[in-house]
């Protein structure tokens, strides 16, 4: 069941009930429902744009090592030209 369901479960329409008590639970219901929230929708972005940095500065870190890896390699000349053309296609710029 979820947790809005659970905590509307004990919600019943009865028009006897007086406004101030009806405006009680509404808020009752209401206050369990923040409490049971994700995160806030700043700790969401805080979250996302830490993960989205450290993807970046990783892939960054791949690729130079990579290419100083591969970077011996061109001098060879069975594989130079390949190497070489892999190193242009990992050092040229995304547009």
């Amino acid at each position: 069941m979820s947790k809005l369901m659970k905590a509307a479960s004990h919600i019943t329409v009865e028009s006897h009930v007086p406004l101030d008590e009806r405006l009680e639970r509404i808020e009752r219901i209401l206050s369990e429902l923040r409490d049971g929230m994700a995160p806030s929708l700043m700790t969401r972005i805080g979250r996302s744009a830490a993960v989205a940095f450290g993807t970046v500065l990783g892939l960054t870190v791949l690729v130079a090592i990579a290419l100083a890896i591969l970077q011996p390699f061109t001098k060879l000349q069975v594989i130079g030209d390949k190497v070489d053309r892999l190193i242009e296609v990992l050092d040229k710029p995304k547009k």
